[in-house]
């Protein structure tokens, strides 16, 4: 796959057609929910949680979503299980939820939800599976690292290798044999995720989109989330690390961004989109060169564990995908609402845990 001039994509990024908004006064908001509930009540949702993120940023060595953000110390986990329960009583199903893990976070992750009897969910509905690995190479001399003597150091290969991953285990296949028809990915740091929330699935169903995905307005030219642009008609989305200072500074002629929604990860996919693409044996999502703190062996055999990213790795983002949809529905929603990310160890300044329940406290959602 050829470079991806970042630059020229935000110079050239056109307005979007339709913006829905997301508990706001859209005219199309009825039609939405309406249409969200019945596929709901049909038990045609499923949820795919990412989760093969470690919490090393938080200063833990556990995966992120044994970490006890709630008021009460529930676990992310815990919060998404209630949330699924919730659907459950509002319109008799239960949504399956799949959990993509990493080598790192597998087995503490299914024994967590052992130990917690699945927080009572149906175990039968709850499904775990492995995303890949990268290697890693340090940054300051490019060679490999070692995480044992000979042994490579590598990991998760993003949030985009849920594709790979779910072909990989043919979970599409198990999808459809239940009958899904959308299916609703979100990131493991974020508490107010609106699970297979309604609204959102109804306006990709309105739409007769392939994708539809939840935005909302940055609040700052840098802010960390992706930044969603087009060009002749395609959706794309530019990672905040690839925007150009000057792309992201620029402003509309009323003073607002001109590049202003950000992705935040909350995506619905129609299920035959991903069997369709994931069925060509060509297809593949470019690879971005990320910092990380890598865990290495140095050159007397000690393991070291960085304070600082050390390591140069790759991964997918899994909104390299949109190019590929016929079409998109945008959906700005209210943050206060849906996004609050626990990014960052407690004495950072912003995406810490004191933030986040901060937010939780502010949404009037707990």
């Amino acid at each position: 796959m050829s470079e991806i001039n970042y630059q020229q994509l935000a110079e050239n990024s056109q307005p979007f057609e339709r913006i829905y908004r997301w508990r706001g006064d859209d005219p199309a908001k009825a039609d939405a929910i309406r249409l969200g509930e019945e596929a709901l009540k049909a038990g045609r949702v499923a949820a795919v949680l990412l989760a093969g993120g470690m919490a090393t940023r938080l200063g833990n060595d556990f995966p992120k979503g044994l970490y006890p953000i709630g008021f009460n110390g529930e676990s992310f986990f815990e919060i998404f299980a209630a949330k699924i329960h919730a659907l459950q009583n509002k319109f008799g199903r239960f949504v399956p939820l799949y959990i993509m893990t990493s080598d790192a976070t597998d087995d503490q992750t299914q024994a967590f939800f052992h130990e917690k009897d699945f927080f009572g969910l149906p175990e039968q509905d709850v499904i775990f599976f492995k995303q890949g690995v990268q290697g890693a190479v340090d940054i300051d001399t490019g060679k490999t690292l070692y995480s044992a003597p000979g042994v490579p150091a590598v990991s998760p290969d993003g949030h985009g290798g849920v594709l790979s991953a779910l072909k990989k285990f043919r979970l599409l296949d198990d999808m459809k044999q239940c009958g899904i028809e959308m299916v609703c990915t979100f990131q493991v740091d974020n508490p107010l995720i609106p699970l297979a929330d309604p609204e959102l699935i109804g306006y990709c169903l309105y739409d007769e989109a392939e994708i539809a995905t939840l935005t909302i307005r940055k609040n700052s030219p840098t802010e960390k989330v992706g930044n969603m642009v087009k060009n002749n008609g395609v959706v794309q989305v530019i990672e905040y690390s690839d925007l150009p200072l000057s792309c992201a500074q620029k402003t509309n002629p009323d003073g607002s961004l001109a590049i202003g929604l950000g992705n935040i990860a909350i995506h619905v996919f129609r299920l035959d989109f991903l069997a369709r693409i994931l069925a060509n044996e060509d297809f593949s999502l470019p690879f971005h060169t990320v910092k990380k703190k890598v865990p290495y062996i140095d050159q007397n055999g000690v393991l070291i564990h960085p304070t600082q990213p050390n390591a140069f790795k790759k991964e997918k983002f899994i909104f390299d995908v949109f190019p590929f949809a016929k079409k998109i529905a945008i959906v700005e929603g209210d943050r206060r609402l849906c996004f609050s990310a626990l990014k960052n160890a407690p004495n950072s300044p912003d995406e810490n845990e004191r933030s986040v329940r901060a937010d939780m406290k502010a949404s009037g959602l707990f």
